[in-house]
C-alpha cells in the first residue's frame, strides 16, 4: 500500500542514423560512442559529435549538461573556424560529483551541489534556484523567448 507510485520506465537513445552509418559506433545499450572531445570515435569520423542523452560520454544525462556540451562544442568549433586553433584540443570534462536541485512542493526541497565534496541544502535554496518557476524561464530565454503567461 502506498500514497503515490512513480512508474519510472527510462528511454533508449535514438541513433539510427549513427547505427545504419557505422554499427561499431553504438554501444549496446544503443550509445553512441564519443571521445572525450565529443567526437565520434575514430579517426574516420573526426568531424561528426554527439552529446546530450545520446552520447556514451560519462556526464549525467540532464538536460542542463547537455547544455553544457552544446556551449563547449561552440566555443570549440568557433576556434576553429575563426583559425585560432588547428583542431579540437579540449576535453570536454564532465562532473565528479553532479548537482541536483529536487523541489518539493512550492517552498520546499533539498539540493546536493559538486562543491566542498558535495554539500547539501535545503528549502530556501532549492526555492530560490528552482522552484519558483522549476528552471522554466532558462529553459525559454535559451530559445530567445520569454514564458508564456
Amino acid at each position: 500500500e502506498s500514497d503515490i507510485q512513480l512508474l519510472c520506465g527510462g528511454f533508449r537513445p535514438v541513433a539510427t542514423l549513427v547505427q545504419e552509418m557505422d554499427p561499431s559506433l553504438v554501444t549496446d545499450q544503443g550509445f553512441v560512442k564519443v571521445n572525450e572531445k565529443l567526437q565520434l570515435e575514430g579517426s574516420k569520423y573526426r568531424s561528426i559529435f554527439a552529446l546530450g542523452d545520446m552520447c556514451n560520454h560519462p556526464t549525467p544525462k540532464m538536460a542542463i549538461w547537455a547544455g553544457e556540451q552544446a556551449s563547449f562544442l561552440a566555443g570549440e568549433l568557433a576556434a576553429v573556424i575563426r583559425k585560432k586553433q588547428t583542431d579540437f584540443i579540449k576535453p570536454f570534462a564532465g562532473v565528479a560529483i553532479e548537482a541536483m536541485i529536487l523541489p518539493l512542493g512550492p517552498s520546499g526541497g533539498v539540493s546536493q551541489l559538486p562543491m566542498f565534496g558535495g554539500i547539501v541544502l535545503g528549502n530556501w535554496f532549492t526555492w530560490f534556484i528552482k522552484s519558483r518557476d522549476y528552471l522554466a524561464g532558462r529553459i525559454w530565454a535559451s530559445i530567445g523567448a520569454s514564458v508564456p503567461n
